[in-house]
């Protein structure tokens, strides 16, 4: 009798093994007995070998039919994707199958629908079979991050001027899909100091990933507001002649210019006539 072998590979090969048996009277008989495993485990063959003189002999032959190869895994190509926010759902499928179970599905290490941050995450799938035969695959998901900040800016400021340069405050923000809020930076800066006129303002906001917007507003610094001016208290002269000349000293300050020159009618030095005269003062160059 034979002992026991292996059949190499899973259940379903077909493996032949020699067998030897010697007949009396008819010397010694070789054979090959093949063995077709549909089951794991023992296999069990009788082999009956028949001399030309109507010998016989009957030996037990006894096979292990056994599991040894792992499963077939198979996955995606490799995934590119943009970025949704701090980390992106992404899903794949993958699958394996076994000679032996058929199909049985791997575990991904990181899962299908897992979340992935920007840059590349390397994927590993491993299927095991009931023999405890395992096998592994990989690819890589990668993330992208291409989308630019959202920049949200202040309508147009418009302020009355206070002086010669108008301190004017704002408020900016940035938003990023991936980064979340983001400082924007301004030119000119909130809280400068800002001319008379339209001055363009413009923020700009950079992710980590460089990617960047801007967005822009303008302030408008307006003077409506008249000098002020300083006279004299009213003034009373004798009269030289038929006209009187007197002189008076008149002063004009604005917010905006500083000392402005203030023009009289009449003017300083003028001849008044006996009697009460008016007399009217003008400063600002932006008056009417």
């Amino acid at each position: 009798m034979t002992p026991p072998f292996l059949i190499a590979g899973d259940a379903g090969f077909t493996v032949g093994a020699p067998a030897a048996a010697t007949i009396p009277g008819a010397g010694t008989t070789t054979a090959v007995v093949t063995f077709h495993a549909t089951t794991l485990g023992p296999q069990h063959a009788t082999l009956t070998i028949t001399s030309a003189n109507g010998g016989t002999r009957q030996i037990t032959l006894s096979a292990l039919a056994v599991d040894t190869t792992a499963p077939t895994v198979t996955v995606p190509a490799d995934i590119t994707v943009e970025a949704a926010g701090p980390s992106t759902t992404v899903d794949f499928s993958a699958s394996a199958n076994d000679l032996v179970d058929g199909p049985t599905t791997p575990a991904c290490s990181p899962a299908s629908g897992s979340g992935f941050v920007v840059g590349t995450t390397a994927v590993t799938c491993t299927a095991t079979d009931l023999q405890g035969n395992s096998a592994s695959a990989g690819f890589s998901v990668t993330v992208t991050d291409h989308t630019v900040p959202s920049v949200t800016v202040p309508a147009n400021i418009t302020t009355e001027a206070t002086g010669a340069t108008t301190p004017v405050s704002f408020t900016v923000s940035a938003r990023d899909l991936v980064d979340g809020p983001i400082t924007p930076v301004c030119t000119p800066a909130a809280g400068s100091r800002f001319p008379v006129g339209t001055t363009p303002v413009t923020c700009t906001a950079t992710d980590a990933h460089n990617n960047r917007a801007s967005a822009g507003f303008s302030v408008i610094v307006t003077d409506h507001t008249g000098p002020t001016i300083s006279v004299p208290g009213d003034i009373t002269r004798e009269a030289t002649g038929a006209t009187t000349p007197v002189t008076f000293a008149a002063t004009a300050s604005d917010l905006v210019d500083g000392a402005v020159t203030a023009i009289c009618a009449p003017a300083s030095g003028a001849a008044f006539l006996v009697g009460t005269t008016a007399d009217y003062l003008h400063g600002d160059r932006r008056a009417p």
